[in-house]
């Protein structure tokens, strides 16, 4: 149902190969030509910004106002834990690192379970929280990623005071080799809908209960180019797409052509 394009895809495939393999064994059978499937692609979920806060505020209030405030490993620590649910006090401590971590640099869900402490420089003189992913998917060279948010240094001085070193997303968490992601990932995604409910509940917002990972990356790229437009014109588009792992034609076609579309009937 997210895919709606790649699923046509696949079944356009399978029918022509089905129909190759029919004239193969019976030449003169009459088959009429299969019509095209078009591939228009659909705007992919991403939450607005007024969801985006208070979809915050509600992770603030289920840490018990500690995501502001951890700034030592020791008081990480003692966070109230339950290794048995995850419905816990030092989980919403991370899922709030987690969505940081997505804001500010735009990261991979495959990211999330490798991301540590120490790929990160702090530069306290420019304010600056540089990140070198160490590890990439595939054979991609490493890659250094900036933040585009000034107030990224606030939120990374804490998020990196509470975890200098280890893994900065569910530490606790065991990460098998070959199969990093999905356990730690289907964690996130349970915290993410539970805090989605929760929000929905007591702020009155209409946040999608069926949120994954990879609407917070949307969310990110989407918001960014919502409020820097220059972001979205050359020469600056090059370097904000490499920065973020992606590339201009992906940029264009999942945000800026809705971002255009909508501006353009606003002013209408």
């Amino acid at each position: 149902k997210n895919d709606m394009a790649g699923t046509k895809k696949q079944q356009k495939t399978l029918i022509n190969k089905l129909m190759r393999e029919a004239r193969s064994d019976v030449p003169s059978l009459g088959l009429p030509d299969f019509p095209p499937i078009s591939t228009q692609r659909s705007q992919v979920q991403h939450l607005t910004r007024d969801q985006w806060d208070k979809l915050l505020e509600t992770i603030i209030s289920l840490s018990g106002n500690q995501v502001r405030f951890i700034d030592k490993p020791k008081s990480y620590h003692q966070l109230e834990f339950n290794q048995f649910n995850r419905i816990n006090q030092r989980n919403w401590v991370d899922l709030w690192d987690a969505l940081y971590l997505q804001w500010f640099y735009f990261l991979r869900a495959q990211d999330m379970p490798v991301i540590r402490g120490e790929w990160f420089t702090i530069n306290a003189k420019d304010k600056i929280v540089t990140c070198f992913l160490e590890e990439t998917k595939g054979n991609r060279d490493k890659h250094e990623s900036f933040p585009y948010r000034p107030d990224h240094f606030k939120y990374m001085s804490t998020l990196l005071a509470r975890r200098p070193k280890g893994y900065l997303v569910l530490p606790h968490m065991n990460r098998p080799q070959g199969n990093e992601s999905k356990h730690l990932l289907k964690t996130l995604n349970m915290l993410l809908k539970h805090a989605a409910k929760q929000t929905n509940k007591t702020r009155q917002t209409n946040i999608p209960e069926d949120l994954v990972w990879t609407t917070i990356r949307h969310t990110a790229f989407r918001l960014t180019l919502e409020e820097d437009p220059s972001l979205g014109v050359p020469p600056k588009i090059h370097a904000f797409a490499d920065n973020g792992h992606t590339s201009v034609e992906m940029l264009q076609k999942r945000y800026l052509k809705f971002i255009r579309l909508e501006e353009t009937a606003a002013e209408a």
